[in-house]
């Protein structure tokens, strides 16, 4: 099987890419659990975002589940634009992920591909940092 070294380097680049915004997400949002029962709330996300990274077996069900866990918090006003920003990504993802299977990681990769072909890496990584920041500032740990 002959296997194109650009694509395997554009992949990787997008994987590595999104991984560590996911990884960074993760930090922010590991800071305790949310009861089942519970709104999720900036400061209450669950931690399974610190594993955002496409190595879940079911990764296609496990990124719709963040979306919506992300789309469900109603940000502070100080980090609402950079909110806004985390929203959009896990949203757009998880419409690129619609109608595969809950783990099919070809269709992950793929998606991966596609959203990194037009995420700005850079404003995403200024929206993680001031989360981060909000989260480290104002959420108990």
């Amino acid at each position: 099987m002959h296997t194109n070294p650009s694509l395997l380097t554009r992949v990787s680049a997008c994987l590595k890419t999104v991984g560590s915004i996911g990884v960074a997400l993760g930090l922010v949002f590991g800071v305790s659990a949310c009861s089942s029962d519970e709104e999720p709330d900036i400061c209450s996300l669950s931690s399974e975002l610190a594993n955002a990274d496409g190595s879940s077996k079911n990764v296609v069900a496990d990124s719709r589940k963040i979306a919506t866990k992300v789309n469900a918090v109603e940000a502070p006003a100080e980090i609402k634009d950079e909110w806004a920003v985390v929203v959009d990504y896990h949203s757009t993802l998880a419409d690129k992920l619609d109608g595969a299977a809950d783990d099919d990681q070809d269709a992950y990769t793929n998606a991966v591909i596609e959203l990194g072909d037009t995420l700005d890496a850079d404003e995403m990584n200024q929206a993680s940092k001031k989360v981060t920041e909000y989260v480290d500032n104002n959420c108990g740990g």
